[in-house]
């Protein structure tokens, strides 16, 4: 992707997001194929699903998304240790038969004496497709909608790791009935264990340093939506952009540093940790606003920030595209304004791509370009989605207006109390690599 900084166009090399040729995988890979340890009691997912036309989000993914969503509220705000969480058969829609059919292609078979299942690793996530669950768009759902849920996770762009355990009183067995073959265990539940990157813990734990990080980040945040409290709608929006690209800078070796064991860059708590030694990539920079946003009671109901995803290049002819991460804001106009954040972060508060309007370039209306604000001379950038229309309740919210929202640069912003401008003009966490 492009990262503009301090009003220069600059290349850098950016693992954000996904290559051009738009695959998601949300697994550890090793072979591309569905791996497991020495231990046979947990089974690894591999997975790689196209993001392209025929993408379909069900309602059974959503049904397991809202379970494990409010199963993870402790976990995702640093007061809780254990990264596994215990799904009922039942949500996962195993509560009913399969048919023999159905079982036939799962290509698995039981032991009559003991009833335990019979089912290769490569096809036991197999066993929730046919339950019309896909376990990509779950992660995915988490992705696009929840900026902190996560935030410990260990993935590099779009791996994540995370494993089904299959230990005595979890194993899956069969009992064969008239109308096809029920699958059961003792505790009637699977545990779904979701990897820690390295700096919050290991093999299925949060550190108590790593939950501590969590929550230290997650008041700092809820300290600058109380400091705009008395803030406009506009004026907050401003001052969340400028707070965070005030906080960190881009980080160059993403790459590197994640090989090194100790990259989660990608995170919002790498924006709000206050170290000035952690930077962010885009999905920090979007993620950081979006999570603003949300916790932050609006003038206007109607405001509301989404986290978007797709290629992005410049205008320059030899510009190719790459992949990135940034906001649409829908306002209190009921239009929906570009915000890329990462791009705004130039040590100029007028020279940004934020609440920008767009021209459509294509007939989709998942393709457009917008300019940059307050320039001597246009530059265009070209942003392009991923299919990712089926992961909104409203996909509209994808489509920008085409004027930009008028923002008055030099007028002082309007509060209850004036004085909480000078709180957000602390440079004390700027830095460059």
């Amino acid at each position: 992707m492009r990262k503009i900084k301090n009003g220069i166009i600059a290349f850098i090399t950016c693992a954000c997001m996904m290559p051009a040729t738009c695959q998601f995988s949300f697994a550890k890979e090793t072979t591309g194929k569905v791996v497991a340890t020495q231990s046979q009691s947990k089974i690894f997912r591999s997975a790689k699903v196209k993001i392209r036309k025929g993408v379909k989000v069900t309602g059974a993914d959503t049904r397991v998304y809202n379970y494990i969503k409010n199963k993870t509220k402790k976990l995702n705000e640093g007061n809780a240790s254990s990264t596994t969480i215990t799904i009922p058969l039942n949500v996962l829609g195993l509560n009913k038969p399969f048919t023999k059919t159905q079982f036939k292609k799962l290509k698995a078979g039981y032991n009559k004496k003991t009833r335990d299942l019979k089912i290769s690793k490569k096809n036991f996530f197999k066993i929730f497709e046919t339950k019309g669950i896909n376990d990509s768009n779950i992660f995915l759902m988490f992705y696009l909608n929840d900026p902190l849920e996560f935030s410990w996770i260990k993935y590099f762009g779009d791996d994540v790791s995370y494993y089904v355990g299959q230990s005595k009183n979890y194993k899956l067995k069969v009992k064969k009935k008239k109308n096809g073959y029920l699958l059961y265990n003792k505790k009637n539940a699977l545990p779904l264990t979701i990897e820690p990157a390295a700096a919050y813990g290991n093999n299925g734990k949060l550190s108590s340093s790593g939950r501590k990080r969590i929550r230290s980040a997650i008041a700092y945040a809820n300290s600058i939506i109380q400091q705009n409290a008395g803030y406009d709608d506009l004026t907050k929006l401003r001052n969340y952009k400028k707070a965070i690209c005030d906080l960190t800078s881009y980080d160059d070796y993403y790459e590197s540093e994640y090989k090194a064991g100790y990259y989660d860059d990608a995170s919002m708590i790498s924006v709000f940790d206050q170290n000035a030694y952690t930077g962010t990539i885009c999905q920090g920079y979007s993620r950081a606003f979006k999570y603003l946003c949300d916790h932050t009671t609006f003038q206007s109901p109607n405001i509301k920030c989404y986290i978007v995803i797709g290629m992005m290049k410049g205008s320059e002819e030899n510009s190719s595209w790459g992949g990135h991460m940034w906001n649409m804001v829908h306002m209190s106009d009921e239009k929906n304004y570009v915000c890329d954040i990462t791009n705004s972060d130039t040590g100029y508060d007028d020279v940004s791509i934020f609440m920008n309007g767009a021209t459509l370039t294509d007939t989709t209306g998942m393709s457009y370009m917008t300019n940059f604000r307050n320039t001597t001379e246009t530059y265009s950038l070209y942003y392009r989605y991923f299919n990712i229309k089926p992961y909104y309740a409203d996909p509209s919210v994808l489509l920008p207006t085409t004027e930009d929202y008028v923002i008055t640069t030099d007028s002082e912003p309007t509060a209850e109390n004036p004085e909480q401008i000078n709180e957000m003009n602390n440079d004390n966490f700027i830095f460059d690599f």
